[in-house]
């Protein structure tokens, strides 16, 4: 409160006739008694986030500085602000306090993307030899895995934990039962770059990482590459999963089918 009280009283100091009324700001709560002022530090864009292209294009456009940095407070930049995009910003002719603007403004970079995954387990009658389910997600760029996940799909199913179950009566003597399994977490990842979600279904258990595996088994891999953005409004993705048991070995499940779709924007 003393710097309110500061400013209040700087205020109501003697100034000179004819000069114009200061305008006083709360420096606590951004309340002022300007209502141009007010509008301007209260004012926001609908329009989306400015891209990089497009901020660089205004800059090179000879756009005034105040006028991009206030561009850039209202809409926020779709951009990570490292040094690589605050050269980029300096040769398009942008001013120093465009690029600290710019680094105020940026929306935060991803530390993590969503997955949900949606799995189906069809079989002829029970899941009592369900397989182990590994995921992991690898980073190619790195050359690491930014997360490992498994399931054992047996005991998960017969606790009945999470688990919707359908059954195909369409045929007496060939039914079906479908077991889905839903589960969402977030995978942490703060570099982008080129990921790899890979997918096994083995009998296996104890697995603790998918390199190294036999020839056999690694062909049984299912591989998904993802183009992970630094910055995104969005950052999910779903990973779809149908297992399909044998009907002549009740122990052997495929993996029948299976998609990835990411959201970014």
């Amino acid at each position: 409160m003393r710097i309110r009280a500061l400013l209040l009283s700087i205020a109501l100091l003697p100034h000179p006739a004819g000069a114009a009324e200061p305008s006083v700001l709360d420096l606590l709560t951004f309340q002022t008694g300007d209502a141009d002022t007010w509008e301007r530090l209260h004012r926001t864009s609908d329009s989306l986030p400015l891209s990089l292209d497009e901020l660089e294009r205004l800059a090179a456009a000879g756009i005034g500085d105040a006028t991009l940095r206030e561009l850039m407070r209202t809409r926020r930049v779709l951009a990570t602000a490292d040094a690589d995009t605050l050269v980029r910003m300096k040769k398009a002719g942008a001013s120093d306090d465009a690029l600290a603007a710019l680094s105020a403004y940026a929306f935060p970079p991803n530390d993590h993307l969503t997955l949900r995954v949606d799995l189906d387990v069809a079989s002829p009658d029970s899941v009592r030899e369900a397989p182990f389910l590994y995921l992991e997600v690898w980073h190619a760029d790195l050359g690491r895995a930014e997360a490992f996940l498994h399931a054992d799909l047996r005991g998960l199913q017969r606790r009945g934990l999470g688990v919707d179950v359908v059954r195909d009566r369409s045929d007496p003597l060939l039914h079906e039962t479908v077991r889905s399994v839903h589960f969402t977490g977030d995978v942490p990842s703060r570099h982008a770059g080129k990921l790899q979600v890979r997918v096994l279904v083995s009998k296996r258990a104890g697995l603790r990482t998918l390199a190294g595996l036999d020839p056999v088994e690694a062909a049984r891999v299912r591989t998904f590459d993802v183009d992970y953005p630094g910055v995104s409004l969005d950052h999910r993705c779903a990973l779809g999963l149908t297992l399909r048991r044998d009907r002549v070995l009740k122990d052997t499940y495929t993996l029948a089918d299976s998609h990835l779709q990411c959201w970014w924007d």
